[in-house]
């Protein structure tokens, strides 16, 4: 067994937000077992791990740890060959307290094996589709562009996702697990029992923005910059999408590019809590279509765009919505 133990410092993440802990795999090794230990109710720590040849795996702050071997691996990893060579743990300082957090990480190699993959669940009746206006020629799909299962921070098998999908009409999904492709390999399978197209992609996930990149154009190293992700996209032949880039916080995007993006997410879930039944979302009084073109036009410059300013009088998701005074007859 290796063993890391330390303190990550508020300093530490100014200095570099990321850190490695290596460890040796020798010849022959049949898996890889990494447990992280620390207080969750203080600060988080993202998980992950590099072999000698590149990326084996990525669950942020979603799991405290994951078995690699040849057949299988945790979600969010990628089961095969145990190159041997120095493996690095990847330690994400994503919110580290003002008085630092102390962790342990132990590394074991040996006979160890994943949590089984629950079998897939029953096939629920796919909903009549909806007749919707259209041109010769063309109709309306129905799908969403952004979603997570067991791979990063979701809560839904690939299979139960895509069962899901076919319950509620859906005829696509773009799967864009955090940081990873793990699930890659299981959505032709899905797709095929299920009927409902699942586009491979990954959500780049950093505290300073979010982008999904849409298609099989391999893994996106989301330590790089924006223009590192756009390159790697394009290269892949995949799509760069800037992900709800209004959002406050460190979900919103506050990440430099020098050049624009193909696409950008003029409609997230979370603006749907501001009203009490369905209508064009809106963000700071105007429609996001509008709102998001604005800002299209100032994420292609050099510099971080600037927060609306009156983003910050927006009441929360989820505020009802005040009742207007009655009007004269």
């Amino acid at each position: 067994m290796r063993a890391h133990r330390g303190r990550w410092t508020a300093e530490d993440k100014a200095e570099s937000p990321y850190r490695y802990l290596p460890f040796d795999v020798g010849p022959g090794a049949r898996a890889v077992a990494v447990e992280l230990d620390y207080d969750r109710t203080a600060a988080t720590l993202d998980l992950g791990v590099l072999d000698p040849a590149g990326f084996r795996g990525w669950s942020g702050g979603a799991r405290s740890g994951f078995v690699i071997n040849p057949a299988a691996a945790t979600p969010g990893y990628l089961p095969g060959e145990l190159v041997a060579g120095e493996w690095r743990v990847i330690l994400g300082l994503y919110r580290v307290p003002a008085g630092g957090i102390d962790f342990t990480l132990e590394v074991r190699l040996g006979a160890a094996v994943p949590p089984p993959v629950p079998p897939p669940p029953p096939l629920p009746a796919r909903p009549p589709r909806r007749v919707l206006p259209a041109a010769p020629g063309r109709r309306w799909l129905a799908g969403d562009l952004h979603v997570h299962t067991v791979h990063s921070d979701g809560s839904l098998t690939v299979d139960e996702l895509a069962g899901l999908a076919r319950g509620r009409g859906l005829d696509f999904l773009a799967v864009t697990d955090h940081n990873t492709v793990s699930h890659h390999a299981e959505l032709p399978a899905a797709a095929a029992r299920t009927g409902v197209l699942l586009v491979p992609g990954q959500e780049v996930t950093t505290d300073t923005g979010h982008a999904n990149c849409l298609g099989d154009g391999g893994w996106v190293d989301f330590r790089g910059t924006a223009d590192d992700w756009l390159a790697a996209a394009e290269a892949g032949g995949a799509l760069l999408s800037l992900n709800h880039p209004l959002l406050p916080g460190d979900v919103g995007w506050r990440r430099p590019l020098r050049r624009a993006v193909p696409l950008v997410e003029v409609w997230h879930w979370t603006w749907d809590g501001y009203d009490p039944a369905p209508s064009p979302p809106r963000v700071c009084g105007r429609t996001t279509s509008r709102a998001a073109r604005r800002w299209c036009r100032r994420a292609s410059c050099t510099r971080t765009p600037p927060r609306p300013r009156c983003a910050a009088r927006r009441p929360p998701c989820g505020t009802p919505r005040p009742t207007p005074a009655p009007g004269p007859p």
